[in-house]
């Protein structure tokens, strides 16, 4: 079993990145960066290690379309999982070996951790069990005594089986970003293979959180960008559309809507970015034909 691990990199915490490359890169055999057009890439690559790759785009191409050129490339060399990880997402001692200790897998297209965030301290769930659509079912099964199976799990932290990927369509790059990970999740499931989760645990970064006391009730952000908004609810209508799950998706989208107004720097500029993503989501299925999965 070949395992590499592929990190996205976008204007990087350059002593982060270097700590979560040396952490990894005795955990398997081979480590890719793919890089969005960072303004500070040259300074990464002159203190990387001789032995990790980079890839580089020419421009920000998303976390989707980076996530599936490193996975490409690993493919042609003939490996079997890869690790995707954020550019700070700096993993334990041991962690590959722990996540995945049982070689007969079958069916099984991702394996993920129990995600601990920055987050789950201001209150935002990590959403790693997501209401699925009518035609799955809700629940959570035990696969064996390793690993549970899950429903939704983000793809910073977990292995991805390459010929799984390739099987359901990779990820899906006009997504850009925002609920990629849970797209990928639904296209696994629909396709009857197995997302697994496992005890092992990984910090992750999740926006920049904030919180404030409203009306007598604390009231929780991740406080994105801007630039984010836009996907946020363009992806989300998107998801919507495509899996059926209205009611979840637009709760999250009030929410959204709600700590702009109330909690959030930048209001008017998130809302305008809030505004044009959901005109782009209603229209999307309608001026174009975009609506498959893939």
């Amino acid at each position: 079993m070949k395992i590499a691990a592929v990190i996205i990199t976008y204007n990087p915490d350059i002593s982060v990145l270097i700590d979560n490359v040396n952490t990894i890169s005795n955990q398997v055999e081979s480590v890719l960066i793919v890089d969005n057009n960072s303004h500070n890439i040259h300074d990464v690559v002159r203190i990387l290690p001789k032995e990790t790759e980079v890839y580089f785009e020419s421009e920000n191409v998303g976390i989707a379309k980076a996530t599936n050129d490193g996975i490409i490339f690993l493919k042609l060399r003939e490996f079997d999982w890869v690790i995707t990880l954020d550019q700070d997402s700096v993993v334990p001692k041991n962690y590959v070996k722990n996540l995945i200790n049982d070689e007969d897998l079958k069916n099984v297209g991702m394996i993920a951790p129990i995600i601990f965030n920055n987050s789950d301290a201001a209150g935002e769930s990590n959403h790693q069990y997501d209401k699925l659509p009518a035609n799955l079912v809700n629940k959570k099964y035990i696969y064996n005594d390793m690993y549970q199976e899950a429903l939704h799990v983000i793809a910073s932290g977990a292995l991805i089986n390459i010929e799984i990927w390739h099987a359901v369509g990779k990820m899906d790059e006009y997504l850009f970003i925002d609920r990629v990970d849970y797209d990928f999740n639904m296209k696994l499931l629909i396709n009857n293979y197995l997302i697994l989760q496992k005890n092992v645990m990984l910090n992750h970064k999740l926006g920049s959180p904030i919180q404030k006391d409203i009306f007598s009730k604390k009231l929780y952000s991740l406080n994105h960008s801007a630039f984010r908004k836009y996907y946020i609810f363009r992806n989300s209508i998107i998801m919507a559309k495509r899996y059926g799950n209205r009611s979840q998706e637009f709760k999250k989208l009030f929410k959204h809507l709600v700590c702009i107004v109330l909690i959030e720097d930048n209001k008017t500029k998130k809302m305008i970015s809030a505004f044009k993503g959901t005109f782009d989501g209603i229209l999307y299925g309608i001026l174009n034909t975009r609506m498959n999965t893939k």
